[in-house]
Order: C-alpha cells, then sequence, then structure tokens
C-alpha cells in the first residue's frame, strides 16, 4: 500500500501517531525436533520471507530483526489445543 502525502507536516505527524506504521503478523507453528524448538512458517508471508533467506526455519536472530521491522509472530494455536474425549 502507497499513501502520497502532500503535506509534510500532516506525515510527519502520522508518523508520530504510528499511522503510517503497518504492523504484520506472521503466522508460524513451533516443533520440537530432536529436542530442539524450531520455528516453521505456515502463512505466505512468512513462508516468503523463509525462502528470501533460504532457509526452511526462522532462528532467534531472524525473528529479532524481524520484530525490529514491526513483524509479530503468531503461533498457530490449534498445534496446541487437546482434544481430551473418552
Amino acid at each position: 500500500m502507497i499513501i502520497i502525502l502532500n503535506n509534510v507536516k500532516l506525515a510527519l505527524h502520522l508518523l508520530t501517531l504510528g499511522a503510517l506504521k503497518m504492523k504484520r503478523e506472521l503466522l508460524v507453528k513451533l516443533k520440537t525436533v530432536f529436542g530442539r524448538d524450531l520455528i516453521y512458517p505456515i502463512c505466505n508471508d512468512s513462508k516468503l520471507i523463509c525462502e528470501l533467506l533460504n532457509v526452511k526455519t526462522l532462528n532467534d536472530y531472524q525473528i529479532r530483526k524481524l520484530t525490529a521491522l514491526d513483524y509479530r509472530l503468531a503461533f498457530n494455536q490449534e498445534d496446541y489445543d487437546f482434544n481430551c474425549q473418552n
């Protein structure tokens, strides 16, 4: 989404209010493989980021950099819901 603002004061005001800052959410899945916690991409955006980084999972360093770019990780809730039916 591209917003063109002719008024510089208005643009600066919106930027300080956070109106132009877009939060992005990445849907990921946490899996434990051989005792290691690995974060796998689920949504198209997270898959694209992993493809750009040429990796299959995201590590701590990459997650810190993504959060610095205002990305937020959302873990797949259905993986953690247990259906105990007797």
